[in-house]
């Protein structure tokens, strides 16, 4: 599950949540919302990630999940 590898929330310290918000399908891409965040202080991170099928296999065109996790985790004192 992706809330083994988040950190606490950044403003407050409390366990984070995950979750999808919305799918979309446009064009032959799909889209998804990756959201994190907090239920102690309502902040949340999110990040779209799109797909296509090319040659009968599913294509990651943008990995949300890798940069919501990535946005979250991130500390002044880590850049």
């Amino acid at each position: 599950m992706i809330t083994k590898i988040l950190k606490p929330c950044p403003f407050c310290g409390g366990e984070p949540i995950s979750f999808i918000r919305a799918f979309g399908y446009g064009a032959g891409t799909f889209t998804e919302i990756h959201v994190i965040g907090c239920n102690q202080c309502n902040i949340q991170f999110e990040a779209e990630s799109a797909y296509s099928v090319k040659n009968g296999e599913i294509v990651t065109l943008r990995d949300g999940c890798k940069k919501c996790v990535e946005k979250w985790n991130r500390r002044a004192d880590n850049g």
